[in-house]
Order: structure tokens, then sequence, then C-alpha cells
């Protein structure tokens, strides 16, 4: 018996069993105890109205002689007499025969307890019922032996109520068994429906759902199964993107190194500068590749180390500023940096901030236009407790300064500071292009290119800001974009502050 609906049958079946059997025994044993009670009342009942019946007689004759018909029928004989007449028969009274003494104890009228001219005993002159004629004691009525049979017709009825429960627990058992089968079936559906979407699961099919068909702890399985299932399907999703746009992304150096080496093997390319140059700059960018997905990967997987400690934050951004003057004046770009005074050290790595603010300004100049602007703001804020927002649309305006612009999107938010903590803020602005709504949510994303048409030359490998985002995160800061199709992008960033 390996099904769940079988076990539960089985348990349902033995318990309505059990509870069933024990009702019907403790009913028979009730009735059966208060049908015996009713009867020895009754029995006593007659006995007295015999009694009765009995003084009537003698008071009536003043003797004893011709009483045998009278005590033949319990107390009504038809005779007339008193309280006896029309009387039905109430006789027997017991098991045993009625016995009359006289009021010396003599027997009288012989039943079992005795023949007549016997002297009755003191225990049964005891046990016996006095006939009373007035004041006087006429007599003695002693009913022998104790019921222990039924009669005919309360045998009868005895044995219509004990079918009559057998019927009620039959029937009981019976719905017991179809409400069983019932709700075992209802439980186990849902339960068979998720075995076998985890086995098709199991062979590859990461596209299964169930129906929840409930709000018990059955449908909030069943709920959890199918967002796991859906969680393991996007998982997949992204596995398979992330081969395909590694793939895409080492294709062309690679094809790039094979074509210029066999040139070089079949003598149509010379060993020159340039070209090996050429071959030199091509291996510089699948190293930066590989080591750019080695350092993402142990990013996402928890791994990466940290060295945190306080540090200047404003010093720490002038390097880095510093270090991406020369490119953006290579490329007529302002780059301007605007550090709040008196800011408190931030409890950073210093290698990975600078990593951090390489990466935003190298996407910054990649997209600003010749004589546009890209600013450099830090500051302090205030952290509300933010939890798992991402793609949030914010209002139109403002604070001004180095605290939060209300833009009109902001994607990536993840990680909490803490509800009233003081963080810093860094925001990088450009005066570019913008980003559009629909490419925003997905600017921290692996390989993601918001403009399709640029090359790897132009728009990058695709994995820069994704680095940004698993840095920022594992500081424990959390990381945005807003932005305004044609009017630039701001890309935010907050670190918790040493303390």
């Amino acid at each position: 018996m390996r099904s769940l609906w079988q076990k539960q049958l089985l348990a349902f079946l033995i318990v309505s069993l059990l509870g069933v059997g024990l009702v019907a025994v403790l009913a028979n044993q009730a009735v059966g105890s208060a049908f015996g009670s009713y009867v020895q009342r009754g029995a006593s009942a007659r006995a007295q109205l015999l009694q009765a019946a009995l003084a009537d007689y003698y008071a009536q004759t003043g003797t004893w002689r011709g009483v045998e018909p009278l005590l033949a029928t319990g107390g009504s004989g038809g005779l007339g007499l008193g309280r006896g007449q029309g009387r039905n028969p109430l006789a027997p009274l017991a098991a045993g025969s009625p016995t009359l003494a006289d009021a010396n104890g003599v027997v009288i009228v012989g039943g079992d307890a005795g023949v007549a001219g016997q002297q009755l005993n003191a225990s049964a002159l005891a046990a016996a019922l006095p006939i009373q004629v007035g004041e006087r004691t006429m007599g003695y009525l002693l009913i022998g032996g104790q019921q222990t049979a039924y009669s005919a017709l309360e045998q009868e009825y005895l044995t219509a109520v004990n079918q009559a429960i057998a019927l009620a627990g039959l029937v009981a058992v019976l719905a017991a068994v179809g409400l069983s089968l019932f709700f075992s079936r209802r439980l186990s559906a849902p339960l068979g429906a998720m075995t076998k979407a985890a086995q098709a699961m199991a062979q590859g099919d990461l596209r299964q759902q169930v129906p929840v068909r409930s709000q018990d702890e059955v449908g909030q399985l069943a709920t959890a199964f199918n967002q796991m299932a859906g969680a393991l399907a996007q998982a997949e999703s992204l596995r398979r993107n992330l081969v395909a746009d590694v793939a895409h992304e080492l294709r062309t150096p690679l094809a790039v190194l094979q074509g210029h080496i066999e040139g070089l093997q079949d003598g149509v390319l010379a060993p020159t500068p340039p070209t090996l140059d050429r071959l030199h700059e091509e291996t510089l960018l699948l190293t930066r590749l590989v080591d750019d997905l080695c350092e993402l990967s142990l990013a996402e997987a928890g791994e990466l180390k940290l060295e945190r400690l306080p540090a200047d934050l404003g010093e720490l951004l002038r390097r880095s500023v510093a270090a991406m003057q020369p490119q953006a004046a290579e490329k007529g770009v302002t780059l301007t940096l605007d550090v709040a005074p008196a800011l408190p050290p931030a409890h950073v790595d210093a290698d990975r901030l600078g990593q951090v603010m390489r990466n935003l300004l190298a996407n910054a100049l990649r997209y600003t236009p010749a004589g546009g602007l890209i600013t450099v703001k830090a500051g302090e804020m205030k952290e509300a407790r933010v939890t798992g927002v991402a793609g949030v649309t914010g209002g139109t305006g403002g604070t001004g300064g180095t605290g939060v612009t209300g833009g009109t999107r902001v994607t990536g938010v993840t990680g909490v500071i803490g509800e009233g903590a003081t963080a810093l803020l860094v925001a990088v602005t450009d005066s570019g292009p913008g980003i559009a709504p629909d490419d925003l949510p997905h600017v921290f994303d692996r390989f993601y290119r918001a403009d399709k048409s640029r090359s790897r030359a132009s728009g990058g490998a695709g994995l820069g800001l994704a680095i940004v985002k698993q840095l920022v995160e594992a500081h424990g800061g959390r990381v945005w974009a807003e932005s305004e199709v044609g009017r630039g992008a701001t890309f935010k960033f907050t670190f918790p502050v040493a303390g």
C-alpha cells in the first residue's frame, strides 16, 4: 500500500470501525441495563398490586380459602374483588410462582418458596411482603426466585433495538468510507499532480505549473511549487542566455586571432608590429572578459573577498576621477567632481570602490557625446528601509544637491542599510541620450546593451554594470539608475558609514 489515499482510507476506516464498534457496545449495554431495570420495576409493581389484591380478598372473605385462582392470575382473576376488578393479567410476576402464608408463617398456597403446611423460616418471612387488613397482618406473600430471562415479547424488543444499532453502525461505516475516500482523493490529487510535474522537471521540462484549488496547506504547497518552477525556469533561461552571450563575446576576438594567425602561417600577413599589436589587443580583450566573468561569478556566489576599512570617500573619488580625466579630455567631455564637506569615513574596500567608479565613468564616457558633461557628486543621505525593490517608478522632482533625486524610474534597488541610518551616496550623471524606460530595468543585467546596434568595441561587453551591482551589494549598499530619454542618465549607489 504505497498510495497516500489508500493509507488515508485505511486509517479513516479503522477509526470509523473502532468508533462505531465502541458506540454500538456502549449503546447495547446501556439499553440492556435500562431495559432490565425497567422490567424489574415492573415486576415489583405487579407484586405490590398482587399484595393489595390479596388484602382486598381477605378483607371481603375473611378467609384464605379459594385464593388459588387469584394467585394464579397475579391478582386479576376476574373475581370483581376491589382493585383487581377489570385489570389485565399481570402474571408471571417472576421466574417462579408466588407463595402465600398465613399470619403465623404457615404456607397456605405453596410456590417456589415452600409447600402447603410448611413453616417459613425467619429469612423467608423477612423477605416476604406482609398482607395487612386494617392494622393486622393476615398473611405473607413471597415471590419465589428472581427473573433471569426475558419474555418472548421483551426479547423481541431487545432484538429489534440491537438490529437498529447494528444498521446505524453499518450506515455510519459506509458513510465514513465514502467521505474518507472523497477527502483522501481530494488531498492526494494535488500531490499526485505535483509529483508528475516534478518528474517532468527532472526530465528537463521546467515549464511545469500545477493548479491551485485551495488556500490550505496543500494549496500553499502548490503555490510554492509553482514559484519554484518559475524560478528554476528563469534560472535556466538566464543560464542559457549567459552561455550564448559568453560564446558571442568570445567569438569575435577568437575569430580575429584565428584569422591573423592563419594569415601569418600562410604568409599572407607579415609579423609586423601593427599585426602583433592587434593580436595583443585581442588577447587583452579576452583576458579582461575572462577576468570579469570570474569576478562576477565570485561576487554572485558571495565569495568575493573585501578588505573593508574606514576611508575618505572624497579622496577615493578624486583618484578615480583623475584617472579618467585623460580619456574624458581625449573625447572632449568635461568631467567634474562635487563632494560635500565633512563627510564621515566610508566603510569600503578602496580597490573595489575604484573599480565601481571606473566602470561607471567608462560607461558614462561611452554614451556621452563630445562637448558633454559628466558630474560625480557625493554626500550623505538618510536611508529608508527598502527590501526587494526593483524597477520602481518614482516622481519627476528632486531634492537637489547631493540628496536623492526623485527621477522618473529607479531599478536594481536591493539590500538594506537600515531605517533612518546614515549612508554615503555617490551619483554619476552624464549628458548622454538617456535610457529608454523599457531598457532601464535591465541595465544591470549581464551582457545587456540598451542599444543593440552598438558593437562590442563601442558598447562594451555588457558586464561593467553587472559587476558594479554585485560589488555595491557586497558592501551592503544598493545601486539604481534614473533616466529620462534625451536628458542623460544618473547612476547612484550607497555605501555604509564607518562606525
